[in-house]
């Protein structure tokens, strides 16, 4: 199936960067003026991070550090970006309505869905999941809000989260963490995992 394929495989590793979120925005928001702290580093048979090697990113409203990288994990690879807000409830920029998980001017929206992970050995995770597309190029994106230390895959929620820290006298960080992966190369890379899968048990 298009849209479960490449979230199997690549579960792992949404729940080692989600669990590392909370301390890396925190982290970063000891860091403004300052450059951003690295990524988490990638677990198990996933490597990274890595330099970010694809023309994919997000486009959020003035965020204080916006961190890319990519993992692989052999044929395998998938995108991350982090766009980390010292202060989230600031003009409620982390959680403004024109925020997009990709460059409007290089892909189009074609659809969007909210999808329910579950991995062994870890809690559930909700995250919402955008497939765009730009020419013949298509890419799943998976993202989810952090505000301090909550995640959340609701824009809605993620604004009033910031919101009532704002009304109990805190400035929480925040961040929107990013996802994704080019479905065609996910595709081969899974495919082919598959025959050689098979050719071991011959």
């Amino acid at each position: 199936d298009l849209h479960s394929f490449p979230t199997r495989r690549s579960s792992d590793l949404h729940i080692v960067i989600a669990g590392a979120v909370p301390d890396y925005v925190r982290a970063s928001a000891k860091s403004a003026g300052a450059s951003a702290p690295a990524l988490p580093r990638a677990e198990g048979a996933w490597q990274g991070p890595a330099a970010a090697a694809d023309d994919w990113t997000i486009a959020f409203r003035a965020p204080d550090f916006v961190e890319r990288a990519r993992y692989e994990r052999g044929p395998e690879a998938v995108e991350v970006a982090i766009a980390t807000y010292v202060r989230a409830h600031l003009d409620g920029q982390l959680a403004d309505f024109e925020n997009r998980v990709y460059r409007q001017e290089a892909w189009q929206l074609v659809s969007e869905d909210r999808i329910e992970l579950e991995p062994e050995n870890a809690s559930s995770v909700t995250l919402r999941q955008s497939e765009i597309r730009g020419g013949a190029r298509r890419r799943l994106v998976w993202h989810w809000y952090v505000v301090d230390g909550g995640p959340t895959a609701s824009r809605v929620r993620a604004k009033f989260m910031a919101a009532a820290d704002l009304l109990a006298g805190e400035q929480s960080a925040g961040a929107v963490v990013a996802i994704s992966t080019e479905v065609g190369l996910q595709r081969e890379a899974y495919m082919e995992n598959g025959r050689a899968s098979c050719r071991e048990r011959v």
